[in-house]
């Protein structure tokens, strides 16, 4: 049997892929003690997660509990308003519903049975207050409603 020699470029590799792995293995074997880390320069992501839960102190005694929250006291200072208004075929419509007079709009919807809500949203008016504004189209040959509601909170 006749013995066959690596290639000259087989050879460099081998070498390159020694080097390589050795070069990891001389980077693992020297050891970073905390002498040599310098205060308040690791972060946490540098911690792991076992780590980062070790640092967190215990849980404090709960706090007084707050007064209970009545749904009846609360239902009390909502107002729900709606509004419908009817939009002729072909035409664009809108509708407000104007909250009671001193509220404040909370939040509030719109719904037409037309082609598109092109507005939804609060509005304020004068001399009436503040509301919610909603708006649709009717560009088929039959006519449709918008309708809007608005969520107030009364004085």
């Amino acid at each position: 049997m006749r013995a066959v020699l690596p290639s000259p470029a087989m050879t460099v590799a081998l070498i390159a892929l020694g080097v390589a792995l050795g070069g990891s293995a001389v980077a693992g074997s020297g050891l970073i003690t905390g002498a040599q880390i310098q205060d308040h320069s690791v972060g946490l992501n540098d911690l792991t997660y076992s780590a980062i839960a070790t640092l967190r102190g215990r849980q404090g005694p709960a706090g007084p509990a707050g007064p209970p929250a009545s749904t009846a006291a609360i239902a009390r200072k909502l107002a729900i308003v709606h509004a419908t208004a009817n939009i002729p075929a072909g035409a664009v419509g809108s509708a407000t519903a104007h909250c009671p007079s001193g509220s404040v709009i909370l939040s509030g919807g719109g719904h037409t049975n037309g082609q598109g809500l092109w507005v939804s949203a609060p509005i304020a008016v004068l001399g009436a207050g503040t509301g919610w504004q909603a708006g649709g189209s009717s560009f088929s040959t039959l006519p449709s409603q918008v309708d809007a509601t608005a969520i107030c909170l009364k004085p």
